[in-house]
């Protein structure tokens, strides 16, 4: 048994609960976190002024999602809400 298979068993299916619109929001903010960490880190920069501009970006979005995680009670972004059984 892959340890997929034994998560699903014991959680059950995910796919309503990653469609609620709670989880939305977390989902898009993690990408957005991580698509400003890949412009700031994984981007060539001709300019100094365009890797200041990226990094101040990414701690922005950063401070976005550090108050989130304090509104949040439990673990970060409740993902423990999705692995509750049903």
């Amino acid at each position: 048994m892959t340890s997929f298979w034994l998560l699903k068993r014991r959680s059950g299916p995910l796919g309503d609960r990653m469609k609620s619109p709670a989880v939305a929001v977390l989902r898009r903010l993690e990408r957005t976190l991580f698509r400003a960490w890949c412009q700031w880190l994984c981007v060539s920069h001709w300019q100094q002024r365009d890797e200041a501009v990226a990094e101040r970006q990414f701690d922005r979005i950063a401070e976005q999602v550090d108050e989130v995680l304090q509104a949040t009670p439990g673990p970060p972004f409740s993902w423990s809400d999705l692995a509750r059984p049903i």
